[in-house]
């Protein structure tokens, strides 16, 4: 793991220490020192660009999911992200892919125009190829674990199931390697004030590592109950809304139901009301129709009666005229 600022690495120790299992947590403090880029992980780095005040880490168990886990924390620690294992393990992957991918370009040929393109493919290829390319990287000495964690409740974080997370070839490598270390450690024996100072340095190593797995467990765990209550509040917070919302749908709902209500109500004493009135005027018309039928009738009765009266006077008239007549034609005659 690199930064700009602060480089931190693990230097193993001789193999006498590394015969009892102890690993030495240092400082780097000049690029002269024998100390491990951690390629076992394939984490490459350069020593060019090491900062001499940086503070050392102690990485506790034998997996490469521990180390990508001490740099999550680190890199969230001092830059203030929140990086989990596996967004660690996906970069590395990701330099990893684009170091083979310019590595390709030394066999095409094209002469000093391959340094160009390689940077241009990957920015750090330079750095990544001290690491990836040298004996180092071909040849990394085998991990050594540092605390036996036992029986204890961090146990049951470190499994033989998390090296379901690691490529292939890493899991063969892990392999390899322990079997190198256990080989190693047992040609070697080392003198007895060496194993009680190694024995007194383990102790230390081993109380700072549990105060130190207790520090992260307590932070772990006040991550989680913060989250967890966010998590809580806003689940509170979306049920309160879509209950406000709910409430305010059947309101609305309730409110459309008793305005339709209310419209059918006044439309139909609208329509009652204009029925009565219709019917109101038919009756009156009716009434009027009728008495203007019984005027005609009996002003048709009188004019018969005046019809009747008139051909009786003309009758009348007209015999009178004729018997006038016979009285003035009677005389001549004679």
């Amino acid at each position: 793991y690199t930064t700009e600022h602060d480089k931190t690495y693990t230097r193993w120790p001789s193999k006498s220490a590394r015969s009892i299992g102890d690993k030495t947590n240092c400082t780097i403090g000049d690029t002269s020192s024998q100390y491990l880029a951690n390629t076992r992980s394939s984490v490459g780095c350069s020593f060019r660009r090491l900062s001499r005040n940086a503070e050392g880490i102690i990485i506790l168990g034998q997996k490469p999911k521990d180390i990508r886990q001490e740099i999550a924390r680190v890199v969230n620690s001092k830059h203030n992200t929140k990086w989990t294992e596996l967004q660690v393990k996906s970069k590395i992957a990701y330099v990893r892919t684009k170091y083979r991918e310019a590595a390709k370009m030394n066999s095409t040929g094209q002469g000093s125009q391959v340094s160009s393109k390689q940077l241009e493919v990957c920015p750090e290829f330079s750095r990544l190829h001290e690491v990836y390319g040298g004996n180092l990287a071909a040849n990394p000495p085998p991990p050594k674990q540092s605390v036996n964690f036992g029986d204890g409740p961090a146990a049951s974080e470190i499994t033989d199931d998390e090296s379901s997370d690691l490529d292939p070839h890493e899991d063969t490598f892990d392999n390899d390697s322990n079997a190198g270390s256990h080989a190693e450690s047992s040609n070697v024996t080392p003198s007895n004030k060496r194993r009680k100072v190694n024995g007194s340095v383990s102790s230390i190593v081993l109380t700072n590592s549990i105060e130190e797995l207790k520090h992260a467990s307590d932070q772990h765990r006040q991550a989680y109950d913060e989250s967890r209550n966010e998590l809580r509040q806003r689940e509170q917070t979306v049920e309160i809304r879509e209950r406000e919302v709910s409430e305010k749908l059947l309101r609305l709902a309730e409110d459309s139901n008793r305005l339709a209500e209310e419209a059918r109500v006044r439309l139909r004493e609208e329509l009652a009301a204009e029925r009565a009135e219709f019917r109101k005027e038919m009756a009156e018309g009716r009434a009027e129709l009728k008495e203007d039928r019984a005027e005609f009738r009996r002003e048709k009765a009188e004019f018969v009666m005046e019809r009747d009266q008139l051909k009786m006077e003309n009758a009348a008239l007209r015999k009178e005229l004729e018997v006038t007549c016979r009285t003035i034609r009677s005389p001549k005659d004679h």
